[in-house]
């Protein structure tokens, strides 16, 4: 992003590496994570909706393929085709 907006030098004379030491040079080390705060607040809804709904899925899935409430030993695995489909339906 850096290089894309010219902020830190000419972006088609820097390296990645030298990116990285000119931030570290201008903004310290916790410049490195600048932005990271609200690129949180825009993942961490939509990853936990997402794991949420393959966690149900899976379960729902696994009652439908094992029968009796989803009650399985802990070696019974669900299949790969149906654990696949669940991540698809999430």
């Amino acid at each position: 992003m850096l290089s894309q907006t010219g902020e830190h030098g000419s972006a088609s004379k820097l390296t990645p590496i030298q990116l990285f030491r000119s931030v570290i040079k201008n903004e310290g080390v916790l410049g490195l994570w600048a932005g990271n705060g609200a690129n949180l607040l825009r993942v961490f809804p939509s990853k936990s909706i997402v794991f949420s709904s393959n966690d149900f899925f899976r379960g729902t899935l696994g009652t439908l393929y094992f029968g009796n409430n989803g009650a399985r030993n802990e070696n019974e695995k669900l299949p790969w085709s149906l654990s696949f489909l669940a991540g698809g339906m999430s």
